[in-house]
């Protein structure tokens, strides 16, 4: 269904264009994703909602909120169902110190106050970054960082079997591997059907 959904730009390159064609009763954006003045270009024309995302509470919350915006709220409740029931197969399951590298050149890691490290903590990892938000990571600190596990995201940087080696050059001692960067940080209700496997 979505294939047949126009395209009207990117999450920070808004076709204005297109949107005042089409109109709409409601605009959906991201605080995180999204530019601040496109959004206010767009708030002076039509209503618009934002989310901001940082925790799986915070998740519910949103798909509650969409639900009884645009009249779906049973719906909502259910796709909310089936997330806990997805991730209650995981809670604490794991355990360990984790550094989760999102980006490279320069390499930068999901700090706290993130969904990603909510994520973590919910599956039992501790998140060995203690910034906020998205800090640089020096690789001359990794083993002062010592985490037992680098998770390599696949994406927004889509990091390959290679960098694996790159990162495990840099911290001998510890175990690098690839993950899937969207059960981590794609909230809503596709986090019904991800999956995790360490």
């Amino acid at each position: 269904k979505l294939k047949k959904v126009p395209v009207i730009g990117g999450t920070k390159q808004f076709d204005f264009e297109k949107i005042n064609e089409l109109e709409p009763d409601l605009v959906i954006g991201n605080k995180e994703e999204n530019y601040q003045e496109g959004i206010d270009d767009l708030a002076s024309r039509f209503p618009v909602w934002m989310s901001d995302i940082q925790s799986m509470e915070e998740n519910y919350d949103m798909m509650r909120a969409l639900g009884l915006i645009t009249g779906c709220d049973p719906e909502a409740q259910l796709w909310i169902a089936r997330v806990k029931e997805n991730f209650s197969k995981y809670y604490k399951k794991y355990s360990g110190r984790v550094l989760y590298m999102i980006w490279r050149k320069p390499y930068m890691a999901a700090g706290q106050d993130t969904f990603i490290s909510h994520v973590m903590d919910y599956l039992g990892f501790e998140n060995v970054v203690l910034q906020k938000r998205y800090p640089e990571i020096d690789p001359f600190i990794l083993e002062e960082l010592n985490p037992d596990q680098i998770f390599l995201s696949s994406e927004p940087f889509p990091f390959k079997l290679k960098h694996i080696q790159e990162i495990e050059a840099l911290q001998p001692t510890t175990k690098a591997r690839l993950v899937d960067g969207e059960a981590f940080s794609w909230y809503g209700s596709r986090l019904a059907k991800v999956s995790f496997d360490f």
